[in-house]
């Protein structure tokens, strides 16, 4: 149920105006008392003077009442999966034009903003022209300014700060990204221990199963952290081998070990990915051709699944309720249609020029061709 708020609506707007209450009072034909019961929320405006009110002061009656249209996590989670079908097998600039005007409807309902921003960052790049881009971009930045601005949840707006961030590399204003990610990264601030202090104090009050339940949480997804930043890694490593090599080494071994390909073999992927790449740029077509092996490995998991879904196993057997209770529950940020296009060019990156003539790469590439037909 939506809580109205049209006695501060009134206060504000009047004083926007910059009237007093017996003014107010004298335009729409009541009272100084009534106009000041309903600031006080006392009473509220019968339904003949309420359209008076709005057109007075140049709002909607829905602005006037404070009616925020809402929608429940279930509500967004379908937005955003039929978005992102639309994306895969519909016209794009008709489905921008979807998401706005869906955004514009529910201006106010900022978690279901910001799903409508991680979908347009993860799709923004089939926009035909770098026109429509760098559009759509400064369309996501407004759209986190919004949120930061007037949600009150501190984390979603912790979340939006990140976004704007991405959006903000994504059109090439690295210092901007900087600027917001710096304040909110120093590794020598006491909050880095917040996870490991909270399985702690569960424990201490005896709630061993929250306290279960959260380490696994925070274990799986610092994994996955490590993955993904190992994978940046290899990339600053690209002219010291050694690094290379050890980085290399050290994520094999956790893969291994924790069987990351089948919790999430995308992640795993990208890292085989950039190794593969990194080896080609060390001319060492051994250990490339090793890993553009795993990273086909990683693909092939990644395509039985027709799904694609986030899951735990028996190792992380704690998880999966809390999968289903993220923003979009366990499903990719993106249509399968869409990752397969990706996929399907990601053998042509001009490094592989240098195995073209050779029979396992080419066997390599007939392989990704099966998986994605």
């Amino acid at each position: 149920m939506h809580e109205l708020r049209i006695a501060e609506n009134l206060i504000r707007l009047r004083h926007e105006r910059k009237i007093t209450q017996e003014e107010l009072a004298d335009y729409i034909g009541v009272t100084k008392g009534s106009v000041s019961k309903w600031e006080k929320n006392i009473s509220k405006p019968d339904l003949q003077t309420i359209p008076v009110l709005a057109t007075f002061f140049g709002v909607t009656i829905d602005e006037l009442l404070g009616y925020l249209p809402q929608l429940s996590k279930d509500q967004i989670q379908k937005l955003y999966l039929d978005y992102s079908n639309s994306f895969a097998v519909s016209d794009f600039d008709k489905t921008v034009e979807d998401i706005r005007t869906t955004v514009k409807h529910y201006y106010s309902c900022y978690p279901l903003v910001f799903q409508m921003c991680v979908l347009l960052l993860n799709h923004y790049l089939l926009a035909k022209t770098q026109k429509l881009q760098t559009e759509l971009l400064h369309y996501m930045s407004d759209l986190c300014d919004h949120i930061i601005a007037h949600c009150a949840d501190l984390n979603l707006c912790k979340d939006t700060l990140i976004l704007k961030a991405l959006i903000l590399m994504g059109g090439g204003q690295y210092k901007e990204a900087l600027q917001i990610l710096e304040a909110d990264s120093d590794p020598r601030t006491l909050s880095r221990e917040s996870d490991s202090v909270l399985v702690s104090a569960y424990l201490m009050n005896g709630d061993r199963e929250k306290a279960c339940d959260f380490a696994q949480i925070t274990m799986y997804l610092n994994l996955f952290s490590l993955v993904e930043l190992s994978a940046k890694y290899l990339t600053v490593a690209a002219s010291d081998q050694n690094a290379f090599d050890m980085t290399v080494e050290r994520v094999e071994s956790l893969i291994d070990s924790y069987q990351l390909v089948k919790l999430n073999a995308n992640a795993v992927s990208v890292f085989e990915y950039q190794a593969a790449l990194g080896y080609l740029q060390f001319d060492d077509p051994d250990a490339a051709l090793t890993h553009t092996r795993k990273y086909l490995d990683g693909i092939r998991t990644l395509l039985s699944d027709e799904e694609y879904r986030l899951h735990g196993d028996r190792y992380f057997n704690r998880i999966d309720h809390w999968i289903e209770q993220l923003a979009n529950g366990s499903v990719s940020p993106r249509a399968r249609k869409t990752f397969v296009k990706d996929i399907a060019a990601s053998l042509s990156h001009p490094l592989f020029e240098k195995l073209k003539d050779d029979n396992t790469f080419r066997r390599l590439q007939n392989q990704l061709k099966e998986m994605i037909e």
